[in-house]
This record gives structure tokens, C-alpha cells and sequence, in this order.
């Protein structure tokens, strides 16, 4: 199908009553799943973390709660900083002298 026929029917089957509830109600179920936040874990990971310092839980445990805590923020990952020279390029041109195969040829 063309984009364009596509695009057509899709806009049609959004008018449509029906469907349109029915998107609604798949949108809504999909934000509610997704209600945890970031904010969230990271408050639950710091709730282990202290409970693990306090003396109620082990160190190995405090550690995974941080290493969590980076992991959700995007703190650990790794970078490569790579620089790179752009020398310019040098293009030698060779050619054939003239001058000794004009010579060789008269002998």
C-alpha cells in the first residue's frame, strides 16, 4: 500500500468510535504500568543502602544498592574519548623524464 492509502485508513479507523475507546484504554493501562519512576527506585535502592550501613544488612548489599543507583542514572557507563589528527594528504605525483627517455631513444 501507499503511504498515502495508509494514512487514509488509519485516519479513518481513528474516527471510529469503538477504537478510539479501546486506544484509550490500551494508552491508559500502558502509563499505569509504567508509574514507577526513576525517582522511585532510586528511593527504594537508598532505603537498602541505609538499612545495609546501619549494621542490619551486609556491605555487598550497600554496594549493590549504589551500583543500582549508577546504573539507573546512566553512571556507569564506560567512555572512549577518542581524538583523532586530520593530518592533510599528500598526494605525490610521479612522472616519467622526459629529458632521459628523449636520449636513450636517439642512442
Amino acid at each position: 500500500m501507499k503511504p498515502d492509502t495508509i494514512n487514509r485508513k488509519a485516519s479513518e479507523l481513528l474516527s471510529d468510535g469503538p477504537i478510539t475507546v479501546r486506544l484509550d484504554e490500551l494508552k491508559q493501562s500502558h502509563q499505569q504500568r509504567h508509574e514507577i519512576t526513576v525517582d522511585d527506585l532510586i528511593r527504594k535502592l537508598e532505603d537498602i543502602y541505609q538499612k545495609a550501613i546501619s549494621g542490619n544488612g551486609s556491605l555487598n548489599t550497600a554496594v549493590n544498592a549504589v551500583m543500582g543507583q549508577a546504573k539507573l542514572l546512566g553512571l556507569d557507563k564506560q567512555t572512549v574519548k577518542l581524538e583523532t589528527i586530520d593530518y592533510p594528504t599528500v598526494i605525490e605525483l610521479v612522472a616519467p623524464d622526459f629529458n632521459s627517455v628523449s636520449s636513450k631513444e636517439n642512442d
